[in-house]
């Protein structure tokens, strides 16, 4: 079920282990600096989100959950443009030395990447003849 608007309820979330174990065992990455986006095709329809923000690689919980909160705020403003795909967006070693806008910058990125993905495209409806 499509949410409207910029929402970020529950339904755009990953929350069960097993959709994180999906998305793990087959996907599509993305690189940028400091984050790496795991990409799969969605059962539901649209995008879900799902954060995996190592304390390995961001010591500090106060830079994680800053993490977590610019991520969820770019996804939730790129969701209607997003194709229906479930992702993972994981943390790389460094990431918390990149100032507010330069994260911002690169989460944008990830989720631009993944919006112009030749396999995010809908199947075309050709007929074969």
């Amino acid at each position: 079920m499509p949410v409207a608007g910029f929402a970020f309820t529950r339904a755009l979330r990953l929350t069960e282990p097993a959709a994180f174990q999906q998305v793990f065992a087959e996907n599509e990455r993305f690189h940028a600096t400091g984050l790496t986006l795991l990409a799969r095709p969605s059962p539901l329809g649209h995008a879900r989100l799902g954060l995996a923000i190592a304390k390995k690689h961001v010591r500090l919980a106060s830079d994680r959950n800053a993490i977590k909160r610019a991520v969820r705020e770019a996804f939730r403003l790129a969701q209607p443009a997003l194709p229906a795909r479930d992702v993972i967006v994981l943390a790389k070693p460094g990431v918390d030395r990149l100032a507010p806008p330069e994260l911002r910058r690169q989460v944008q990125l990830l989720l631009t990447r993944l919006a112009r993905s030749p396999s995010a495209a809908p199947p075309s409806d050709r007929t074969q003849g």
